[in-house]
C-alpha cells in the first residue's frame, strides 16, 4: 500500500510586491508662514458745505469745513496720506490742482500735516486739525478759505481719499464723495481812469457839438461765472465851491433841446447803446462762462460819443458826468 505526506505551506508575514510596482512614500505635511495682507483703508464724510460756498477777493471770507472719518484695520499708522479734492463733474483728473478754477486740492500726511497743493493760487488753509478716535481711526478736518477763481455751478464733486501701501510697496486707497455748489462772484481790481471830452464850445450854426471818446478799457475785473457787463451815467453837471449851478441833462429822446447832452456809448463788438441819466445799460452780455481765473481781465473796452446842443450857463469851464461800470452776473 502506497502512502503520501502532506504538509501545510506557512503562512507569509508580508507578501512581496511584484516585479515593477510602485512603493508611494509616507504622506508629510508642508511647512508654511501666514501672510496678513494690509488691509484696505476706508473714508467717510461726515460732514462738508451744504449750501453754496460764496467766493470773495482774494480768497472766501468764511471758513469751510470737511471732516471725515478716516481708518486703517491694521493701525491708523500705515495711513500714508489723506487727500481732499474739489472739482467740476466731467473732469478727467478729479485731484488736479492746475487750474484754481476748476480745481482744489489739500492733503494730509504725517509728515507734513495739512497742505494746499498747486504751484500758486488764492486757497487757504484755515486751521486744519484732525482728532483721534482710537488706534484704527482719526477724523481729519480740512478747514480752508476758497480761491476767487472757483467757478460759480452746482456741479462741484468732493471727494476725500485715504492712502495706505499693499505687501509690494505700492499705494492702495478708497474714497467717498459728495456733491456741492459754488455761487457766483464779480470784483473790480481797477477802475478805469477819468476821460476828458475837451472844450465843450458853442456852436453858432445851432447844431450839434460832438466830442467822441475812443475805445478804453472798462477797467480790470474778476469774476467766475457767466456776466454781464452795464455802463451807468449821470448828467452833466458844473458846481461852483462843490454846489451844483447848472445841469446838462441826458436826453434819451434825442429831441435836440438846447442845455441837452445826447450820449451813445458802445464796444468793441459795436453794441450800442443809448444812454439816460441813472439807468444801467448793458454793453456786455454773457461772457467770461469760463472765469477769469485770479488774474483780472482788463480786455473789455467802450467808446462814447456826446452830442451838445448848446445852452450851458458857463462855456468854456467844466462839466462833469459820471460813468460807472458794473459786472454781475448774465
Amino acid at each position: 500500500m502506497a502512502y503520501v505526506t502532506l504538509r501545510r505551506a506557512a503562512l507569509l508575514s508580508a507578501i512581496a510586491p511584484a516585479a515593477g510596482a510602485f512603493i508611494a512614500p509616507a504622506a508629510q505635511a508642508d511647512d508654511f508662514t501666514p501672510q496678513n495682507l494690509p488691509s484696505v483703508p476706508t473714508s467717510l464724510i461726515r460732514t462738508y458745505p451744504l449750501t453754496a460756498m460764496q467766493p470773495a477777493y482774494p480768497r472766501s471770507t468764511s471758513v469751510y469745513q470737511v471732516s471725515a472719518d478716516v481708518a486703517n484695520a491694521d493701525g491708523f499708522d500705515k495711513v500714508t496720506r489723506v487727500k481732499m479734492c474739489w472739482y467740476i463733474t466731467g473732469a478727467t483728473d478729479h485731484c488736479d490742482a492746475s487750474d484754481p478754477r476748476s480745481g482744489f486740492v489739500m492733503t494730509w500726511d504725517p509728515a507734513n500735516s495739512f497742505v494746499v497743493e498747486g504751484t500758486s493760487n488764492n486757497y487757504q488753509n484755515a486751521s486744519s486739525d484732525f482728532t483721534d478716535v482710537d488706534a484704527t481711526t482719526k477724523i481729519i478736518n480740512f478747514k480752508f478759505k476758497i480761491s476767487d477763481a472757483m467757478l460759480a455751478g452746482t456741479d462741484w464733486n468732493l471727494e476725500v481719499t485715504v492712502y495706505n501701501n499693499d505687501i509690494n510697496g505700492d499705494p492702495q486707497s478708497q474714497y467717498d464723495t459728495k456733491s456741492a455748489s459754488v455761487g457766483y462772484y464779480s470784483y473790480f481790481a481797477t477802475s478805469r481812469v477819468p476821460y476828458d471830452y475837451g472844450d465843450v464850445l458853442e456852436n453858432p450854426r445851432g447844431t450839434s457839438y460832438d466830442a467822441y471818446q475812443a475805445a478804453r478799457s472798462v477797467g480790470s475785473f474778476l469774476a467766475n461765472g457767466n456776466s454781464s457787463i452795464t455802463a451807468q451815467v449821470t448828467d452833466f453837471t458844473h458846481s461852483t465851491n462843490s454846489v451844483v449851478d447848472d445841469t446838462l441833462t441826458l436826453d434819451v429822446a434825442y429831441t435836440h433841446k438846447k442845455g441837452t447832452v445826447e450820449m451813445v456809448i458802445g464796444n468793441n463788438n459795436n453794441i450800442v447803446r443809448r444812454m439816460e441819466a441813472n439807468k444801467p445799460q448793458t454793453i456786455y452780455e454773457n461772457q467770461l462762462a469760463a472765469g477769469t481765473g485770479e488774474t483780472p481781465d482788463n480786455t473789455f473796452v467802450q467808446d462814447a460819443l456826446i452830442k451838445y446842443y448848446g445852452g450851458a450857463k458857463f462855456p468854456h469851464t467844466t462839466y462833469t458826468s459820471t460813468l460807472t461800470i458794473g459786472v454781475g452776473k448774465a
